[in-house]
């Protein structure tokens, strides 16, 4: 079994070469103002079809996380902490926490976004935790 390489769609393909360019992208309804994350053809809120691409912040809070203490494959680590991420902007998001302080990870932490590279040309999102994580 090999790492899972997501494949960019017509949809997707300004949020994946954002990461590429190291720059976390989101939808935004050009009617109601909504973002929204995962990528779309039309709002989530209001259903319309103009939808503009804005660079996020990067910023987010741990919604909650689990720690992978079984490793299914080769190229999934154990210990490896994953994540659902409230970013700043209001979506919610699954992730990687990575870092050297990773599994310490709380519910309430501040994270930063970062990229990595996945494999086939792939860079995707992944989240530090803040150096000071205030709740």
């Amino acid at each position: 079994m090999s790492r899972v390489i997501p494949r960019p769609t017509k949809t997707s393909a300004p949020y994946w070469a954002g990461c590429a360019a190291g720059e976390l992208r989101l939808q935004q309804c050009t009617g109601c103002q909504h973002i929204q994350f995962y990528p779309r053809i039309c709002c989530c809120k209001c259903a319309a079809k103009e939808l503009r691409w804005i660079a996020a912040s990067g910023g987010g809070r741990i919604a909650t996380f689990t720690i992978m203490h079984q490793q299914m494959a080769d190229e999934y680590a154990m210990g490896q902490v994953v994540a659902l991420i409230d970013l700043d902007e209001g979506p919610r998001m699954m992730s990687h926490v990575v870092g050297e302080n990773a599994s310490d990870t709380k519910v309430g932490d501040r994270v930063q976004v970062q990229f990595q590279e996945w494999g086939d040309g792939v860079t995707a999102p992944v989240f530090t935790r803040d150096r000071v994580n205030t709740k």
